[in-house]
């Protein structure tokens, strides 16, 4: 089969479409002819190196955690998949990926994809939207009433978030760049502000959940708006709540879930969540789709597997 690997750590440049041995699976994986894989940020993060410390990889690797599929074969433990159904997952961060002809993910992390949903959507779909369903949904649910502030709700994360946040029954913020913000059609209920221009003074805001996928100096200063016994919860660092008072905080690590990705189809094809804008890239193309992705692309970028 053709897949995506890099042998050392660098620029786009290292990705390269090799034939490589179709992966084996065990008892409770499944075995994927993959159509679709998305690309995310931690693919190019890997991919350079920047994280070689933290997360010690094998190489050659295959990248690629989102995809969508048709089922090659299962497992012997496998119940509820068969050959030929079309499916999305989220394959567990770490192990073997998606950018390949084939993949194998374990059942536990795949759901029936919504026939509403093209391939290259489903693929767009499983990293984010977990992420936004764990962040809303998590361990300490977003309570109807509650006001959330999201930082970077203009991302794919983002704007899931708001969108989950606002249906769960919140009265949502949606914060970034001026810029971000107006290319999206915001509902008229979400509050928005602009992080470029001049910052509210400290407090002025009363939040009672900050979500937060930007990090830096935005994130500091957004600390200062969360209530006495609020909470923060960030995807890209560890919370430092020791200047605010009262509130507590938590690091985000996304994991498969299959249950929720299936509700996450269900509100995608319902409406309720927004499909992510799709930029689909061939197999070939993959080093310009990380090149783009690098330079703070828009949307989702998706790489098609069945490309000619």
């Amino acid at each position: 089969m053709r897949a995506v690997r890099f042998h050392a750590y660098g620029g786009p440049d290292v990705l390269r479409v090799e034939e490589v041995q179709a992966p084996a699976i065990g008892p409770d994986d499944v075995l994927l002819d993959v159509d679709a894989a998305g690309v995310n940020p931690l693919d190019w993060k890997i991919r350079s190196g920047a994280l070689a410390q933290l997360m010690p990889l094998p190489l050659p690797f295959i990248l690629g955690w989102d995809v969508a599929g048709t089922i090659a074969s299962v497992g012997e433990n496998v119940r509820g998949f068969m050959p030929g159904n079309a499916v999305f997952g989220m394959i567990p961060i770490g192990a073997t990926g998606a950018y390949a002809e084939k993949a194998v993910i374990p059942a536990s992390a795949l759901a029936s994809k919504p026939q509403a949903l093209a391939p290259n959507e489903a693929a767009a779909i499983p990293v984010v939207g977990l992420a936004a369903y764990q962040l809303v949904r998590g361990q300490t649910p977003v309570e109807p009433g509650q006001t959330v502030l999201v930082l970077g709700a203009a991302g794919n994360v983002g704007r899931l978030c708001v969108a989950l946040a606002q249906h769960d029954g919140a009265q949502v913020i949606a914060a970034g760049k001026k810029a971000d913000l107006d290319r999206v059609d915001w509902p008229s209920e979400v509050t928005l502000l602009a992080v470029d221009k001049a910052p509210p003074s400290r407090g002025a805001l009363a939040i009672d959940v900050l979500i937060d996928t930007v990090g830096g100096e935005v994130l500091e200063t957004a600390i200062t708006f969360v209530r006495p016994g609020g909470r923060l919860v960030s995807t890209v660092q560890p919370p430092d709540v020791s200047r605010a008072q009262e509130i507590t905080g938590e690091m985000l690590q996304v994991v498969s879930d299959a249950a929720a990705l299936k509700e996450l189809g269900d509100l995608f094809v319902a409406g309720t969540l927004p499909i992510p804008r799709v930029t689909p890239f061939d197999m070939p193309d993959v080093a310009r789709a990380h090149a783009i992705g690098e330079a703070e692309h828009a949307g989702k970028l998706v790489l098609s597997m069945r490309a000619t």
